[in-house]
């Protein structure tokens, strides 16, 4: 099983008290900005996996890697809506 938690640099300082377990345990790796084909990638493998018979344009995923300025942690939130 992973365990996967995602967020901006500060998220590390919010609720440090009780994530502390979770940030002394675990490596932390930066992830930075998306690369469109990164975004991609995001947007389209977990459809491919589960699946889907349809599924995001080159239009849809350049709209979502716009929306969400590139930022790795928020790019399922304009897909999910």
């Amino acid at each position: 099983m992973a365990l996967v938690i995602t967020g901006p640099d500060t998220l590390r300082d919010v609720g440090r008290d009780v994530s502390e377990p979770v940030t002394r345990s675990f490596d932390r790796p930066p992830l930075g900005a998306f690369s469109l084909a990164d975004t991609a990638g995001a947007i389209r493998e977990p459809l491919r996996v589960q699946g889907a018979p349809w599924d995001v344009s080159a239009e849809g995923v350049a709209a979502a890697w716009s929306k969400t300025t590139a930022t790795p942690f928020a790019t399922p939130s304009p897909c999910g809506s």
